[in-house]
């Protein structure tokens, strides 16, 4: 009886260490991820902020190019910003769920 407690033991203890390596590695690569997440949205808002300020210039050229290049930037902005946002919303949804 002894020795098939110690065998049991000895197999659940070996199980949990393979576990604890693969927990550990998974760890090691989601902060990876948010780190880089994180840099990211850092990236996202000196974009943003940059594509704002050529935004609020006035034209000084009425070419409909021009007009249009001026809408691409504008429509770029929103979807840096709707990206930034998203990103933001869910790590503080992950961080209230802890």
């Amino acid at each position: 009886m002894i020795i098939i407690l110690t065998i049991v033991s000895s197999i659940l203890f070996v199980l949990l260490c393979v576990t604890s390596y693969y927990l550990f590695k998974l760890l090691k690569i989601l902060m990876t991820i948010e780190d880089n997440m994180q840099d990211s949205c850092d990236m996202l808002d000196e974009c943003y902020s940059t594509i704002s300020e050529i935004v609020q210039k006035p034209l000084f050229y009425d070419s409909p190019e021009i007009r249009n290049v001026l809408v691409q930037i504008e429509h770029s902005r929103n979807a840096v910003l709707y990206v930034a946002n998203n990103t933001a919303l869910n790590n503080i949804n992950k961080k209230e769920n802890k």
